[in-house]
C-alpha cells in the first residue's frame, strides 16, 4: 500500500525528471539553436570576408593591369623614337586601350573616390594619347625639335601624373586586398574559439558539432587553399611551376647583393628553346606546352642551390649562386646536352655571364647574359656562349643605327660590287660573284655588320630580299655565258621562304631559273629539315644549289647528307690553313673527295697570292672522272670586287696567270675534247668574298 508520503515522492521525482527531462530537451533545443545560429553566423560573416576579399584582390587585380599598361605605354612610346613602325604602334595603341578599359571597370567597381579618380584619369588619358599621336607624327617627320618639345611640354608631364596615381593606388590597393585576408585570418581564429565552445557543452550535441566542424574544416582548408594559390600567382609560373618573371626580378638583385657583399661568383644563365613558334605551328600549342613543362622540369632537375624561372614565353633564366664561369660552363653543357634528349626533338641555347664587376647594375648583368645567348643563336644555335668585353658591343643597339639599317632597306639600289669565279682548267671566267657594298655614309663597316644588326632586330630577311633584289637588277651587265650565284641565308629560307614568287622575281629580271645558284652557308644552318625542304624544292624549280663556306661550320656535314649541292665552296680560312696545317689539308682533301662522289663542282675561295695559287693547283691534281679535284677559284689575286666588270685587258693578264700557274688539259684549252662544265651561276649578296 502506497502511503501519501511515497506518492508524494514519487510525484516529487516524477516532476524532477520531467523537469530534467523539459530541462534537457530545452537544452538541446538551445544547443541545437545557438548551434544553427552560429552557423548561420559563420556563414554570413565569412561570406562577408571572403566576398571583401574578392572585391579587393579583383581591384588589385585591376591596379596591377593599369600599372602593366601604363609601364607597356611608357616602353613602346620610347621605342616608337627609336624604332618607329607601324607594329610598334599598333602595340601602343592596344596598351593605351588596356589602360582605357581598365579605367572604366575602376569607374564602374571602385568605391566612390577611387571610381571619380578614374574618370578624372580616363580624362588626363586622352589628352596623353592626343600628345603621344602628335609626338609619332612629329617623329614620322624627322622633326627632332618638335619631339622634344611635345615629350617634354606634354607626353611627360601627363604620362608622370597618370603613372603617379596608378601607382599611388596600386601600392593602396595591396595593402587593402591584405587586410582583406588578414580578416579571413581573424574569422578562422573565431571560428576555432566557437568550435571548443560549443564542444564542452556534452556528448548529446556531439554529432552536431562534429559536423558543424567539419563543415568548419572544410572552409578553413578551402580558405588556406585559396591563400596558397594566390601567393603562388604571385611569384610561380602557372604552367611550369617555376619562379616567373616577378621572382626573377626579386632574386636576381637579392643575389646581386649577396655576392657583392661576400665577395662570391654569381652566375646567370638566359636560355631559349630553339625554333619555338615553329614547334608551336607544327605540332600544336598542347605540344608546347609538354615542352615548356619538361624544360622546366629539366631545370629544376640540377643542383639544389640553383633557381630557375620562366621570364618569357619561351625564355627561361637560371641563378647559378657561388659558381665560377668554368664551373658554370659545365653546368650549362649538362643541362643543355639533357634538354636535347628530353624535349622531343627541340633544343636550347644559353647564354651565361658571371659577375665580376661589384658596380654593376642587375639590367646590365641581365644585358650580358642576353647578349651571350644572342652569340649563341648567331653561331647556329643549340650551344652555349659566355659573355665577355669582345662581344659587347652585339647588344648595344643605337637608335642612329637602326635608322641607318632602315634607310639602306628603303633604298632603291643597293650598291653591288662584281668578283669573278675563274675555271682553272679552261683559264676563263665562268661566274661572277656580286657582294652587297654598303656605303661609307651608312654608318656600317661592311655588309656583315649591317646582316649582324639586321638579325639582331629581326629583319635579316628583308636585308636578304633588297640585297638579291639590286643583285638581279644588275644582272643584265653580266656576259651571256656567266651564270649567277645568289646567297640566301638560312635563316630566310627558313622563314616561308616561297619558291614561287622567288622563281617570279628571277624571271622578272629576265633570267631562267637555270642561270641561277643559290648559295647557302655553312656557318649557321637554322631548322635543317626546312632548310632541306627548301633546298629541295629549289633544285626541282630548276635552280642551282652550292653549300657556301665549306668547312667552316659544324652544320656542313650533316646538310650534305641529306641534300646534294651542284657547287661546294671551300672557305678561305681551310685554305690558308691547310698551306701549313696537316689537319686542315686533309678537311681540303675529304671535300674534294665528296665532289668525286657526288659530282659536285669544288670551288676554292679566297686565293690572294701566288703561293695560294700553286696550292690549289696542287690540292686539285687529285683528279676525278670529270676533270680536277677542284674546278674553281676566286680571290683578290684573280679581280678584287668592283663595282665595275673586268675589263678585257684584266681578263687576259689573269687567263695568262692561270696557264702559267695551273697545270691544264690541253684538250680543255683549245676546246676540241671534253664538254665544257655546266657554267657557274654567281651572285652572292652577303659575306666578304676575297
Amino acid at each position: 500500500m502506497i502511503t501519501p508520503p511515497d506518492a508524494a515522492i514519487r510525484v516529487e521525482r516524477s516532476r524532477v525528471a520531467r523537469l530534467v527531462t523539459i530541462a534537457a530537451s530545452v537544452g538541446l533545443a538551445l544547443v541545437l539553436l545557438v548551434s544553427t545560429a552560429f552557423a548561420l553566423m559563420t556563414m554570413g560573416v565569412t561570406t562577408a570576408a571572403v566576398a571583401r576579399s574578392k572585391t579587393a584582390q579583383s581591384l588589385s587585380n585591376l591596379y596591377v593591369r593599369a600599372r602593366f599598361a601604363v609601364d607597356a605605354e611608357e616602353g613602346l612610346e620610347r621605342k616608337y623614337r627609336l624604332d618607329p613602325g607601324i607594329g610598334v604602334a599598333l602595340a601602343h595603341a592596344a596598351a593605351a586601350r588596356e589602360l582605357t578599359t581598365v579605367l572604366r571597370a575602376l569607374a564602374r567597381l571602385a568605391p566612390a573616390a577611387n571610381a571619380t579618380e578614374a574618370r578624372r584619369l580616363l580624362e588626363v588619358q586622352g589628352r596623353y594619347l592626343d600628345a603621344t599621336h602628335r609626338m609619332f607624327a612629329a617623329v614620322d617627320a624627322h622633326d627632332a625639335a618638335r619631339v622634344l618639345a611635345l615629350d617634354r611640354g606634354s607626353v611627360d608631364p601627363l604620362f608622370l601624373a597618370i603613372q603617379a596615381r596608378v601607382y599611388a593606388r596600386t601600392v593602396e590597393q595591396d595593402r587593402l586586398a591584405a587586410a582583406a585576408f588578414e580578416t579571413i585570418e581573424t574569422t578562422r581564429q573565431d571560428l576555432k574559439r566557437g568550435a571548443i565552445t560549443l564542444s564542452i557543452l556534452g556528448l548529446v550535441c556531439l554529432l552536431g558539432f562534429l559536423f558543424a566542424n567539419h563543415a568548419r574544416q572544410r572552409l578553413i582548408r578551402g580558405h588556406e587553399a585559396e591563400l596558397q594559390r594566390m601567393e603562388e600567382a604571385v611569384l610561380v609560373d602557372s604552367l611550369t611551376k617555376i619562379g616567373n618573371h616577378r621572382a626573377f626580378k626579386e632574386d636576381l638583385l637579392r643575389e646581386m647583393s649577396f655576392a657583392a657583399r661576400h665577395q662570391v661568383p654569381l652566375t646567370l644563365a638566359l636560355l631559349d628553346i630553339d625554333e619555338f613558334k615553329l614547334v608551336n605551328d607544327q605540332n600544336g600549342h598542347l605540344h608546347g606546352d609538354r615542352v615548356l613543362r619538361d624544360l622546366a622540369g629539366v631545370l629544376r632537375g640540377g643542383r639544389p642551390e640553383d633557381r630557375a624561372y620562366r621570364i618569357g614565353g619561351d625564355e627561361f633564366a637560371l641563378l647559378l649562386p657561388h659558381t665560377s664561369a668554368a664551373d658554370s660552363r659545365v653546368v650549362l653543357e649538362r643541362i643543355r646536352v639533357t634538354a636535347s634528349k628530353l624535349l622531343h626533338g627541340s633544343t636550347v641555347s644559353i647564354g651565361y655571364t658571371t659577375v665580376d664587376d661589384r658596380g654593376l647594375t642587375a639590367e646590365a648583368f641581365q644585358n650580358q647574359a642576353d647578349a651571350a645567348l644572342y652569340l649563341t643563336k648567331r653561331g647556329g644555335r643549340n650551344g652555349v656562349s659566355q659573355f665577355s668585353a669582345s662581344n659587347e658591343g652585339t647588344w648595344m643597339l643605337s637608335t642612329e643605327r637602326v635608322q641607318n639599317l632602315r634607310r639602306l632597306l628603303a633604298s632603291d639600289t643597293l650598291p653591288i660590287a662584281f668578283q669573278p669565279i675563274w675555271d682553272l682548267e679552261r683559264a676563263e671566267i665562268r661566274a661572277y660573284e656580286a657582294l652587297l657594298r654598303p656605303p661609307a655614309s651608312s654608318g656600317f663597316r661592311g655588309p656583315q655588320d649591317a646582316f649582324d644588326l639586321a638579325e639582331r632586330i629581326g629583319c635579316a630577311h628583308e636585308l636578304d630580299r633588297a640585297s638579291w633584289t639590286a643583285a638581279l637588277r644588275r644582272a643584265g651587265e653580266l656576259p651571256a655565258p656567266a651564270l649567277l650565284f645568289l646567297n640566301i641565308s638560312p635563316q630566310t629560307l627558313d622563314r616561308d621562304f616561297d619558291v614561287d614568287e622567288f622563281a617570279a622575281s628571277v624571271a622578272a629580271f629576265g633570267l631562267l631559273p637555270e642561270r641561277v645558284v643559290v648559295e647557302i652557308t655553312e656557318r649557321s644552318i637554322a631548322h635543317i629539315d626546312n632548310v632541306v625542304a627548301v633546298a629541295r624544292s629549289l633544285q626541282g624549280a630548276g635552280f642551282g644549289l652550292a653549300l657556301d663556306d665549306a668547312g667552316a661550320g659544324h652544320a656542313g656535314l650533316e646538310i650534305m647528307s641529306r641534300q646534294h649541292f651542284d657547287y661546294v665552296k671551300i672557305d678561305r680560312e681551310i685554305v690558308v690553313k691547310a698551306m701549313s696545317d696537316r689537319n686542315a689539308s686533309g678537311v681540303v682533301a675529304a671535300i674534294v673527295a665528296f665532289a668525286h662522289v657526288t659530282g659536285a663542282y669544288v670551288i676554292a675561295e679566297g686565293v690572294e697570292d701566288i703561293a695560294m695559287l700553286d696550292f690549289v693547283d696542287r690540292a686539285a691534281n687529285a683528279r676525278t672522272p670529270a676533270g680536277r679535284g677542284i674546278r674553281g677559284a676566286q680571290g683578290y689575286l684573280l679581280h678584287r670586287p668592283s663595282q665595275l666588270l673586268p675589263a678585257a685587258s684584266e681578263i687576259l693578264d689573269v687567263s695568262a696567270l692561270l696557264r702559267e700557274h695551273v697545270e691544264h688539259d690541253a684538250s680543255l684549252l683549245d676546246g676540241t675534247s671534253r664538254p665544257s662544265p655546266q657554267p657557274v651561276r654567281s651572285i652572292a649578296t652577303r659575306g666578304e668574298a676575297r
